[in-house]
């Protein structure tokens, strides 16, 4: 997204040149796949509380080298909508970063960063839960998440699962009195670097499981590094009331 004043094909069919030179115009530019807007201010912003990103019903889509900062809303809303991939975003100073719900199907998150945010990185929460054999096709992969959380809420994480058959894996994950992960079901999260997290929330766990009954159950938490654990209560695979079915091996 950039603000410049800049000449615009004519679209009109007049062969004079537009400008962009009044609040609230834009223009996409599929060349270089660049959004052009005019902002008086030179920046462009929306009023606290709104989301960033809003989107429902749609279909794949890439959100690839964006920027979202400072707002107390979640930035980005999935709802409903199937192969919706992130790719080297970064969210700092916000609510939460991404929520998926609804019949979402096929979200990948790779290469982001996210800090600064005080409730979920992510926060899965489709409604469409798969057979035994299938998933949701949720892929978080290889992102940077760090200083993050509230000590006064109780079991907040950075990402709170609750699809079928998530992939969380070769993601680092530092510095927060929270923990990490609170598992669904099929989930399998691997090779993963979590570092000084825990250091104020307790009764929780870096990974944490909880009433398998309805769903948290056949988890493979495995090749993971927990380091600088230093939390009072600081576990790093916390399986809780009702926990069953979790295949734990090959962690440090």
């Amino acid at each position: 997204i950039r603000t410049p004043e800049m000449p615009m094909d004519d679209v009109s069919g007049s062969g004079k040149p537009l400008m962009l030179d009044a609040e609230n115009e834009y223009w996409y530019d599929r060349d270089t796949n660049t959004i052009y807007v005019y902002d008086p201010a030179e920046e462009y912003s929306i009023g606290l509380g709104g989301r960033f990103i809003n989107m429902t019903d749609a279909d794949f889509v890439t959100l690839e080298g964006l920027t979202f900062i400072n707002n107390t809303a979640r930035a980005i809303s999935v709802r409903n909508s199937e192969d919706v991939t992130l790719d080297d975003v970064t969210i700092s100073g916000v609510g939460s970063c991404v929520e998926v719900t609804g019949s979402s199907d096929g979200f990948t998150a790779r290469n982001c960063e996210f800090s600064r945010f005080t409730g979920n990185a992510f926060q899965i929460g489709v409604t469409t839960h798969r057979t035994m054999l299938e998933s949701n096709r949720i892929v978080i992969d290889n992102n940077y998440i760090h200083d993050f959380g509230d000590s006064t809420v109780f079991a907040n994480q950075a990402i709170k699962d609750g699809a079928y058959g998530t992939v969380i894996s070769h993601n680092h994950i530092k510095h927060s009195p929270n923990g990490a992960i609170e598992l669904g079901m099929l989930s399998t999260i691997e090779y993963n670097v979590f570092d000084n997290l825990m250091t104020c929330t307790q009764d929780f766990g870096i990974i944490y499981t909880w009433n398998a009954i309805s769903g948290s159950r056949q988890n493979h938490i495995r090749y993971n590094l927990f380091t600088n654990m230093e939390g009072t209560q600081a576990y790093g695979n916390y399986m809780d009331d009702f926990s069953q079915d979790q295949y734990i091996y090959g962690n440090i």
